[in-house]
């Protein structure tokens, strides 16, 4: 019956797996740290394994974040006055404690390779886990039939949030991470990548270890402007919204470079979106 109800439960929250996508990307940035590392990936040489396996430690904060759910020593969390683990995992299988065994956990996949997730709610029963027989003093794995039979999946395999730099070639990721100055390096970034939305932690990523990369983005407007490119953010609710009837979401605070005939002719939004990109003298507001 808990089970059921904590499925209800799941099933019925707005934007489910965009908000999954959202969560596991968040534990993924954080863990890559980008802003100081210059890390984007984590197939990067310079994530060792621990930090990759730390994925799906951090995984469960921002998941309990994402879904304003309570924090709990142990277990993880609650729905309701149902108790709850969250185990993340970028292998193939979890690894569940003496803690979680026999109780209800939220298990997460992560499929780094192809940027896709994937989750399910199950109670592990200890006969469930590998060496279920055991005295019950280790982490054990799910094993393979009991999971394919009664772990119940939230949602189908989803993508992840799209990670703007891994759609770039070697030599456009030379251009982006050279030893240019921030503005030319995120002009070859915004040109490059014209009509894909850019977070804000790929453009921190880009300018690793330098001040002020938001000032920077926003110098970037002007030789991207002579390209015929319009750089729109999304701190400014003018630009959201064309942003928006262009088919582009840049909530989070995002930015896309845009074709300039793309904003004009829209009327008195075209002329409120060329006033906030008049305002030099404001920073962008976050």
């Amino acid at each position: 019956m808990q089970l059921q109800e904590l499925a209800h439960w799941w099933l019925t929250q707005p934007d489910l797996v965009a908000r999954f996508g959202n969560a596991i990307d968040s534990a993924i940035q954080y863990v890559l740290d980008g802003g100081r590392s210059g890390r984007f990936t984590l197939k990067d040489k310079r994530v060792d394994p621990d930090e990759r396996r730390s994925v799906g430690t951090k995984l469960q904060f921002h998941i309990i974040e994402e879904f304003n759910l309570p924090r709990l020593k142990s277990p993880d969390t609650k729905v309701g006055d149902i108790t709850l683990d969250i185990k993340g995992t970028v292998g193939e299988n979890w690894t569940i404690p003496v803690e979680g065994q026999c109780e209800i956990c939220l298990l997460v996949r992560i499929d780094t390779h192809n940027r896709k997730h994937q989750t399910w709610l199950m109670r592990t029963h200890r006969k469930w886990l590998h060496n279920g027989d055991g005295n019950g003093d280790q982490k054990r794995g799910i094993a393979k039939d009991p999971r394919t039979r009664f772990a119940l999946p939230l949602y189908l395999e989803a993508s992840l949030p799209p990670a703007p730099l891994t759609l770039l070639n070697e030599e456009q990721l030379k251009l982006v991470f050279s030893r240019e100055g921030q503005t030319k390096r995120l002009v070859h970034l915004f040109s490059m990548l014209q009509g894909t939305v850019v977070n804000r932690a790929t453009i921190l990523t880009v300018c690793a270890g330098r001040d002020d990369p938001i000032r920077r983005a926003r110098e970037a407007r002007e030789p991207l402007k002579n390209m015929d490119l319009a750089l729109l953010c999304g701190a400014w609710t003018a630009q959201r919204t064309m942003a928006r009837e262009l088919g582009q979401d840049l909530s989070g605070n995002a930015w896309v470079a845009v074709p300039w005939h793309n904003i004009i002719g829209r009327g008195s939004l075209t002329d409120e979106v060329l006033a906030s990109m008049n305002k030099k003298d404001v920073d962008t507001p976050f």
